[in-house]
């Protein structure tokens, strides 16, 4: 069984705005960008098996001055069977 995972301009939105809480000006994103945060070889396979995608954001993109991670779970995404 193939399972394709998507998002909803409205998940997307919430990625982003969830995203740019935690990063810097400079770094921030439009909700069309959600998906670049989604691009690892392991995003679909950690959907699947864990439930969630760990995205880490670096010392020098985070608001703190330390590197952080960001969880896209499976709330925030479609799962289309």
């Amino acid at each position: 069984m193939n399972i394709l995972i998507t998002t909803t301009k409205k998940q997307d939105a919430f990625i982003a705005e969830s995203y740019n809480d935690l990063v810097k000006d400079e770094y921030k994103i439009e909700p069309d960008q959600a998906h670049s945060l989604m691009t690892s070889d392991f995003f679909e396979e950690d959907m699947l098996t864990r439930g969630y995608y760990t995205y880490e954001i670096s010392k020098s993109e985070s608001k703190i001055n330390r590197t952080i991670t960001f969880d896209i779970t499976d709330n925030m995404v479609t799962f289309e069977y």
